[in-house]
């Protein structure tokens, strides 16, 4: 599946989106998509079945649970979580899903993108949201233009 520039634009332009995986532990990588997110968009909640709080920000079990409903997803789990937590986001009323992971990391992956698509959830799979916040850090621009500059970058 190809992702655009437009879709990913799209996304983070949801008015609330679930961080679906965010760790407790400072410093991981989905700690960081969380404080940076944040910044950029409108209504985030972050979601782990093991934490009341991340950052002082109160956090739920599952997607089922933030209300309203979020109308974005960013998946930041192992690939045995997958396809359970897609399916619960899709009967949560989540119309866009972002795993960071492509399509072909696992079958749990290619089985989650497929119901996305009989869903009518549309998908955005194998970016890092880091590359795509404008003001991010400059680690992640630099990720975005090296990509530009290779070809690979959304268009």
């Amino acid at each position: 599946m190809t992702v655009s520039k437009a879709d990913i634009d799209r996304f983070l332009s949801l008015p609330h989106i679930a961080l679906i995986g965010v760790s407790r532990k400072e410093g991981q990588y989905s700690r960081t998509v969380f404080q940076e997110l944040r910044k950029a968009v409108a209504s985030l909640t972050p979601v782990n079945p093991s934490a009341r709080e991340i950052d002082g920000f109160s956090c739920v079990a599952s997607v089922a649970d933030v209300h309203p409903s979020p109308e974005g997803a960013i998946l930041l789990i192992h690939a045995g979580a997958v396809l359970q937590t897609v399916r619960d986001c899709i009967r949560s009323g989540v119309r866009m899903i972002w795993l960071r992971q492509p399509e072909s990391t696992s079958e749990a992956h290619r089985q989650a993108a497929m119901e996305c698509r009989q869903a009518g959830v549309a998908l955005i799979a194998g970016e890092c949201p880091l590359m795509f916040l404008k003001g991010g850090h400059w680690i992640h621009r630099l990720h975005g233009g090296l990509r530009q500059l290779t070809g690979t970058y959304p268009a």
